[in-house]
C-alpha cells in the first residue's frame, strides 16, 4: 500500500515540475491560464488524497477502532485513538499539523468550483502595455479568493491586509511549498511505520 501512497507523491511532483515551467512575463499568455489552474488545483487534490490514504493506512495498521468518517488527521477521534496506540504519532501529528490544515481548506473551497486554482495577473495594465514582464499565474493565499465573485475586491484587499501587501503567491512558489510539504508528511510518517509498527 506504501507503493500506492508514492504514487501520488509522484503526482503532486510531477504537479510542481510542470507548474515550474510554465513562463512568465511577456511569454505567458491565455494558453498558460488552464494549464495552471490545473497543477495548482492538482496538485492539492493529490496532496490530500495522500494524506487520506495515509490516515486510512494507520487505522488498519494499528487496528484503530475509528469508522470511515473519522478516518482522517482532522478527527480528534483519529487522533486521539492513534496517540493512545502509537505514542510516537504524537510528534508527527503535531509536526504536519499546519499543512493538513491548510490542504484540506485549499481543498474543500476548490472541489466545490471551477474557478479556483491559479490566475493570470500582471502588476501593469496588460492590455495597455502587453510587452509587460510583470505577467505572472498567481495562486490565492486565501482560496475563497474568485475573480468571478461579486467580493474579489474586498477579500483580496483584506488578504493582502494580512500578509504584507500580498494576496496572491506565483504558482512555482505555491507548488513547491505543498511538494516540499507533502514529501516531509509522507517521508515522516513512512519513518515512523518503520520504527514502530510491527505487522
Amino acid at each position: 500500500r506504501w507503493q500506492g501512497l508514492s504514487q501520488y507523491l509522484d503526482c503532486v511532483a510531477f504537479a510542481d515540475r510542470a507548474a515550474r515551467e510554465l513562463p512568465t512575463g511577456s511569454t505567458l499568455d491565455l494558453t498558460h491560464i488552464t494549464p495552471g489552474r490545473f497543477y495548482s488545483v492538482g496538485i492539492v487534490f493529490f496532496a490530500q488524497a495522500l494524506i487520506d490514504n495515509v490516515a486510512v493506512w494507520l487505522c488498519d495498521a494499528v487496528s484503530l477502532p475509528v469508522g470511515g468518517g473519522d478516518r482522517h488527521f482532522l478527527s480528534s477521534r483519529f487522533t486521539r485513538d492513534l496517540v493512545r496506540k502509537l505514542p510516537p504519532a504524537h510528534v508527527e501529528l503535531e509536526k504536519h499539523r499546519a499543512f493538513v490544515a491548510e490542504t484540506n481548506r485549499y481543498r474543500q473551497v476548490w472541489i466545490h468550483t471551477i474557478s479556483g486554482g491559479a490566475i493570470p495577473t500582471s502588476d501593469g495594465n496588460p492590455f495597455q502595455h502587453p510587452e509587460t514582464e510583470r505577467r505572472i499565474l498567481g495562486v490565492p493565499l486565501d482560496p475563497a479568493i474568485q475573480p468571478d465573485q461579486e467580493n474579489y475586491r474586498k477579500r483580496a484587499e483584506e488578504c493582502a491586509r494580512k500578509n504584507d501587501g500580498r494576496y496572491l503567491d506565483e504558482i512555482g512558489n505555491f507548488t513547491s511549498h505543498v511538494f516540499q510539504a507533502t514529501s516531509d508528511f509522507y517521508l515522516g510518517w513512512l519513518r515512523l511505520a518503520l520504527d514502530h509498527i510491527t505487522r
